[in-house]
């Protein structure tokens, strides 16, 4: 049997949550969250994956479509990060973060002219029909900690 004292250095969690209370509104949203991290005396790391989906339906839009995704509708998301404590004294820290996550919808235009030939305006095609680049993040950071005599504050 494996000894329970290791066994809280791992934390794993999984979740599905589900906006019911926003269906009633007209946005159905879902989705799953996965996290894992492991800590160590000089070493800490956490990974999480998310997934989410949501659909906005609007009966009264006569203009466009009457469901389409919203515009904060991201479907996945991944990150990664770690702390490495290294030295004699424990004074280096490095620390990264790495996020991945989906591009956000996005509404394509046209230019049309306008009636008195003075410029455009700018109408969208199909709500929400299309999605942003994907959005990468890279973080780094190195620390050095020191330390001095304590103080007497008077």
């Amino acid at each position: 049997m494996a000894d329970p004292r290791r066994l809280t250095k791992i934390v794993a969690t999984w979740g599905p949550a589900v906006a019911s209370d926003e269906m009633l509104r007209g946005l159905i949203a879902a989705g799953v969250d996965v996290f894992f991290g492991l800590r160590t005396k000089r070493f800490n790391m956490a990974t999480s994956y998310s997934y989410g989906n949501a659909w906005r339906v609007n009966p009264l839009n006569e203009e466009g479509p009457q469901g389409f995704h919203p515009h904060f509708d991201q479907r996945h998301g991944f990150r990664i990060g770690g702390e490495a404590i290294l030295g004699k004294f424990k004074r280096w820290h490095l620390m990264a973060d790495f996020v991945v996550r989906s591009g956000r919808p996005r509404s394509p235009v046209t230019a049309i002219p306008r009636e008195d030939g003075q410029g455009f305006y700018l109408e969208p095609i199909a709500y929400n029909s299309e999605n942003y680049s994907v959005f990468t993040e890279l973080s780094l950071r190195i620390e050095h900690r020191l330390e001095t005599k304590k103080a007497k504050v008077v």
